[in-house]
């Protein structure tokens, strides 16, 4: 998604001048202090901790974090002439001083920030079990992203329709199920059941509950959680959801409707790991998504050659763990 909304307002353009006071901040050790202090006052990550699945997130939050410090490194140029006597320092305070530059990061991070943030979360190591917030943290993302741009569509629209556009390729029903079955999304205000969500609860219902019969009792017990009778009307409180993984407050309140307990929780353990957790290579599916302008043909043809590749890579996976 990052590189797509790249080529609708590039980095490139600022990452060099970005670069360079990052590397004047990071050899000065005041200079370092102030973007630091800036970026736990705002609550930014620190970038020394974040995991190598990351790396591509580096350069935003880099610009980021000196656009936070903006103001305190204008300050510290102008606060002798001892920070003015070097051809470097001088470089650097120019840049500092330079309000177009200034105003196309700002820019820059209107598009990335809700969407690097929003990606960060998802994947933190708190929040593992994954399949029950993707679907409602797109929506969050999305509309951060409006806010941004003050509800702009001029603005926003274009970035709506890359994510769109990715997530289209994407989307699996089981988000859609994660969504439905996740009591902190479901008992919200914002909740929204439409078509798409209803699909997918079918969908996952189908596929992972085989027996007629059990299909029968959860979709009854469907009509009870989303009324809120018998042991939910308690459950669903805000107070009963909070502090609970959606899986876990399944296992916890649900007992009374088995089959509806099973698949929720089979449906809400998923993950979205994969690809790490198994080492698989993400050239292929890089490939698929990106590359424009394949014939069907080409694209069933490298679609049969990303399930066979992922699917091999698993197998010699599997063979290699300990029993």
């Amino acid at each position: 998604m990052l590189m797509k909304i790249g080529e609708i307002d590039s980095l490139g353009e600022i990452v060099e001048a970005v670069n360079m006071i990052t590397d004047y901040v990071n050899s000065n050790p005041l200079a370092l202090k102030l973007v630091r202090d800036q970026d736990h006052s705002h609550g930014l990550l620190d970038m020394a901790v974040l995991s190598s699945e990351f790396e591509f997130f580096m350069p935003y939050l880099t610009v980021e974090s000196i656009f936070r410090a903006r103001d305190e490194l204008a300050a510290m140029f102008a606060s002798s002439s001892d920070w003015n006597k070097e051809e470097e320092d001088i470089a650097i305070s120019n840049l500092v001083n330079d309000s177009r530059l200034w105003e196309t990061v700002e820019r820059v991070l209107k598009c990335s920030s809700p969407l690097i943030h929003g990606l960060i979360w998802l994947s933190s190591a708190n929040n593992n079990q994954h399949v029950g917030h993707v679907y409602d943290n797109m929506d969050v993302i999305k509309e951060s992203i409006a806010r941004e741009f003050d509800n702009d569509e001029l603005c926003y629209m274009p970035l709506w329709d890359v994510i769109d556009d990715v997530w289209n390729k994407l989307h699996s029903p089981l988000h859609a199920a994660g969504y439905f079955l996740n009591p902190a999304a479901f008992y919200s205000t914002g909740f929204h059941l439409d078509t798409e969500v209803a699909i997918g609860l079918i969908s996952s219902l189908v596929h992972i509950v085989k027996e007629l019969d059990v299909q029968v009792k959860v979709a009854t017990q469907l009509d009870v959680y989303k009324v809120r009778e018998g042991c939910f009307n308690e459950t669903s409180q805000a107070d009963q959801v909070s502090g609970l993984s959606p899986a876990e407050w399944w296992a916890e309140k649900a007992s009374q409707h088995p089959e509806l307990q099973s698949f929720a929780i089979k449906v809400l353990s998923q993950t979205c790991e994969g690809a790490s957790r198994y080492m698989l290579k993400r050239r292929v599916a890089e490939k698929l998504l990106l590359t424009r302008g394949m014939s069907r043909c080409e694209k069933q043809h490298l679609e049969e050659l990303a399930f066979v590749h992922y699917n091999l890579h698993l197998l010699i996976y599997r063979a290699a763990e300990p029993n």
